[in-house]
């Protein structure tokens, strides 16, 4: 071939791979990851034409090519380099030009230069396919076949070619490694019942969107990040270590909860996060290694209302995230179920009118505040201390339940009034005494109307000591009562 040709399908391989960007953003919407697509079929593109070039002239010519305007095809095919394709190398090169002429059976000059640079992606490093390559080759591209049909659409080509690439590394050669941890890779995204294919809405898409999850900015994975994505995959894919779509979906909701910069990859940072989060929220059967679906539920809950309205977690979140969990997780640091439960609903309760089931800065730093006022000296949330807390955030809410910024504001004074030695905790005298007030000016009713508020902080507000305030004390079993027949529909 003329090395002119092949610098030809250099420009060819970049129009192909832009157009197909084009046609792929309502699916991929990251402008920066579609950059890093491209910058590695350039990089193929060159290293492709300068090894053609090369090999111009050196290879034996096959005499029994089915089509001469696939030349450079059938010699790829004559594996022993006879110069004649034997039956199964023919049988090889027709099922590989079949799989890249599309619905039409005509062969385009796109797909022409994707079967080119397939075919050099899986040659290894001597640039010479052999039996073993083209079989593998075969075995990966039957999986994108989804129909199957024998051969892959425009659209089967582009998640073809987003994940062959990424495996590829940065030599964009397949070596043996690779290869095994593609092949893991296809199978493990077929879910059940496994059928050899790939549909492309589901499996297909959540096959490539794993991948670039991990392979951070250079669009490749090494050694780590495969290892790395297996062992999330594994936290995932159930007691029976098979990845299905329900549980697929649902690692890469949680995955992109962490994607901090939306650039659809996690860098170490972030995974660092990811894994911390996952081992919090691994607590049934002694940490075995798998989110459950409870777990799974729990952990959703929180990550969910951490992460803010823009769905993804930034570095102060995760901080505060970090501090409620450590406050939570009892005196053995490690959470429990209920423990996640309390979690849950007390990042609930501080989710204010509108709700919209997460929480601004401003939310999370009153939540954060209260929950430090209540855990303690030791900073860790006793179920006395916990059940105080929700009986104060009860009085403090409302007759719907909900909490207005100005019913957050009130809360916050009033307990502050109650931190006697002012060291940012209440001890279990000073909640008694908080619980005892405020269900004295609550009334009977158990709920805080502005009007009570404002006669309770007169009362005690200023220089009042302990005595003064023991001259308001409520009968506080009334409203817990009232508040656990509240809490029955949701047990």
């Amino acid at each position: 071939m003329k090395l002119f040709t092949a610098l030809a399908l250099v420009i060819l391989c970049v129009f192909v791979v832009s157009s197909s960007r084009e046609e792929d953003d309502e699916r991929r919407l990251d402008i920066n990851a579609g950059e890093k697509r491209l910058d590695v079929i350039k990089r193929q593109g060159k290293r492709l034409a300068l090894k053609q070039a090369k090999r111009d002239g050196a290879q034996k010519e096959v005499t029994n090519c089915p089509d001469q305007s696939m030349k450079f095809i059938c010699e790829s095919f004559d594996f022993d380099d006879s110069g004649n394709l034997d039956e199964n190398e023919l049988k090889d090169y027709h099922a590989t030009v079949k799989y890249f002429s599309g619905d039409d059976g005509v062969m385009q000059a796109g797909e022409f230069t994707n079967m080119l640079v397939t075919i050099d992606v899986f040659d290894g490093d001597d640039d010479h396919l052999s039996h073993g390559e083209a079989h593998d080759m075969l075995f990966v591209i039957s999986y994108f076949d989804s129909e199957p049909d024998k051969d892959l659409d425009d659209e089967e080509q582009r998640n073809f070619f987003h994940v062959v690439l990424i495996f590829a590394g940065s030599d964009q050669e397949l070596q043996r490694r690779e290869v095994e941890d593609l092949k893991t890779a296809v199978k493990t995204f077929d879910f059940p019942p496994p059928d050899q294919h790939l549909n492309k809405p589901d499996e297909q898409k959540k096959l490539s969107e794993t991948c670039e999850y991990f392979a951070g900015n250079d669009f490749s994975l090494d050694p780590w990040e495969i290892a790395t994505m297996r062992q999330v995959i594994d936290y995932f894919d159930g007691t029976d270590n098979v990845l299905d779509s329900e549980e697929a979906g649902a690692m890469l909701n949680i995955m992109s909860l962490f994607d901090s910069d939306g650039d659809q990859d996690l860098d170490e940072r972030e995974l660092h996060w990811l894994f911390i989060s996952l081992r919090w929220f691994d607590y049934a059967d002694g940490a075995n290694g798998e989110i459950d679906e409870a777990e799974l539920k729990d952990m959703n809950a929180v990550l969910s209302h951490i992460a803010g309205a823009d769905k993804s977690i930034q570095a102060h979140e995760f901080n505060d995230l970090a501090v409620l969990v450590d406050i939570f997780d009892g005196e053995d640091d490690i959470l429990q179920h209920e423990e996640a439960h309390h979690l849950i609903a007390t990042l609930k309760k501080f989710d204010m009118e509108p709700q919209d089931g997460s929480l601004d800065d401003d939310e999370r730093a009153a939540l954060l505040g209260v929950v430090q006022y209540f855990a303690g000296d030791d900073q860790e949330m006793q179920d006395a201390e916990y059940q105080d807390m929700q009986l104060i955030i009860d009085l403090f809410d409302g007759d719907d339940d909900v909490f207005q910024q100005s019913e957050v504001e009130n809360m916050l004074k009033t307990i502050a009034i109650f931190d006697f030695d002012k060291d940012g905790d209440l001890d279990d005298e000073e909640r008694a005494l908080l619980v005892k007030v405020a269900t004295y000016f609550a009334g009977k009713n158990c709920e805080l109307e502005a009007k009570e508020v404002e006669d309770m902080l007169k009362a005690i507000g200023g220089a009042a000591s302990k005595d003064d305030m023991k001259a308001f004390l409520g009968d506080e079993q009334v409203c817990r009562d009232k508040m656990a027949q509240k809490m029955k529909p949701n047990l």
